[in-house]
């Protein structure tokens, strides 16, 4: 008999040591979750801080290119530099979808493949030919200005081929400008989102 109730305790101490590991490890996961949730929080507020820096640089250039000293502009746009780290592990952990409806999910999903260095090369690339064909177009005028005036001693009449379009330059800002507020709109729904 004594076996018996030696066997008994053993069984309910195994269940109870299961129960407790159980419990445990629920804590430990809450606590985890929650501390992921705060983070991803962070996250998106700090994207959104970034995305505003980056449309107050847009204004910046705008006023470089109307004032004609695009040569002024000097700001770079490190769009692969906003941080997806815990949104990266909430989405492998299957948490994004918890917390966030369909549509946010999406818009998060694409605000990460959007903001890659690929998208940034392409920006800071079309801001340099931009200047580059500014520069070009400055550098034919000041030539033809001193070819005409060695030959002629007057106002230059050459026709100049041009490069640069202000137009051009404006409408790369307005299209990208766009751009960053409709991600930050998006942001800011998840932001929302989070909030309920």
């Amino acid at each position: 008999m004594q076996y018996f109730y030696q066997g008994v305790w053993i069984f309910i101490g195994i269940v109870v040591g299961i129960a407790v590991n159980f419990f445990t490890q629920k804590i430990i996961n809450w606590r985890n979750e929650k501390n992921i949730l705060k983070n991803f929080k962070f996250e998106i507020d700090y994207n959104i801080k970034k995305i505003d820096k980056f449309i107050e640089y847009f204004r910046d250039f705008r006023d470089c290119v109307n004032g004609d000293v695009f040569n002024n502009f000097t700001k770079y746009f490190d769009l692969s530099r906003l941080v997806f780290n815990t949104t990266n592990i909430m989405l492998f952990n299957g948490l994004l979808y918890k917390y966030l409806s369909n549509e946010n999910v999406e818009n998060i999903l694409v605000v990460i493949s959007q903001f890659t260095l690929g998208w940034e090369n392409q920006l800071n690339n079309a801001i340099s030919q931009q200047k580059n064909n500014f520069n070009l177009d400055r550098e034919s005028e000041h030539e033809a200005n001193r070819i005409d005036s060695l030959i002629t001693g007057s106002i230059p009449t050459t026709s100049l081929v041009r490069y640069y379009s202000k137009e051009n330059t404006i409408s790369l800002a307005i299209f990208w400008e766009n751009f960053l507020k409709d991600h930050r709109r998006n942001l800011k729904k998840i932001q929302t989102d989070l909030e309920k």
